[in-house]
């Protein structure tokens, strides 16, 4: 039962966005299973629907950045700049 209202849901969400041009199906599904990020445009859109504020949006899609980034930090070998004495 639980999982059928889950489903219900979902669907009526996806139906709103889709309907009212929030976002295509498909740029929902890409960002909702983690194969794009959140833009400018889809941050305000979603802000205009649901009241999230778009800063608020754009900062947590930054952070995410940042620690996905910083994730990968030991891949770099880079020697810090050093001035040459004068």
């Amino acid at each position: 039962m639980t999982e059928s209202l889950t489903v219900t849901r979902n669907w009526r969400l996806t139906f709103y966005i889709a309907s009212n041009e929030i976002m295509s199906r498909p740029a929902l599904s890409t960002f909702l299973n983690g194969r794009s990020d959140l833009s400018g445009m889809m941050a305000l859109r979603i802000e205009k629907a649901f009241g999230v504020k778009m800063d608020t949006l754009m900062r947590m899609q930054s952070s995410y950045d940042i620690a996905r980034t910083r994730r990968r930090e030991g891949e770099l070998d880079i020697e810090p700049y050093r001035a040459a004495a004068s």
